[in-house]
């Protein structure tokens, strides 16, 4: 049976999130790996009458750097510029890596459209 309660903030997580022209990558320290870890255990262990889900960026930043402005943050999100193709400087939002448990039916809705590579806007949302 699965905890009710999330895992918990871990001290010293340092990750950035990098979307980038490759796709995305998440670079960590061995704290923020470890933090994964336990989440992606919760995601195992979760029943399947429900979707959880861990959202990186938000799940595992620190709550002095989330509520309190503690600069810099413990975990962000960086663009390369050919994909945004804004200046330096210039404010964007970041995309958010969430990792969610999905039944197998609903993952077989998402494998259709793998030789497009492409999710039509009316599948984009699955929570």
């Amino acid at each position: 049976m699965m905890e009710k309660k999330m895992p918990s903030k871990k001290p010293g997580v340092r990750a950035c999130f990098v979307l980038g022209k490759d796709g995305a990558k998440l670079y960590g320290n061995r704290a923020a790996f470890a933090s994964l870890a336990e989440w992606m255990e919760w995601l195992a262990r979760s029943p399947s009458n429900g979707h959880f889900e861990c959202h990186v960026l938000m799940d595992l930043e620190d709550d002095e750097s989330k509520f309190g402005g503690k600069q810099p943050r413990n975990v962000w999100g960086l663009v390369q510029l050919k994909i945004g193709e804004k200046s330096a400087g210039e404010n964007r939002e970041i995309s958010e890596l969430t990792f969610m448990c999905l039944e197998e039916d609903e993952l077989d809705q998402l494998a259709k459209n793998q030789e497009s590579g492409v999710l039509p806007p009316d599948e984009s949302s699955l929570d």
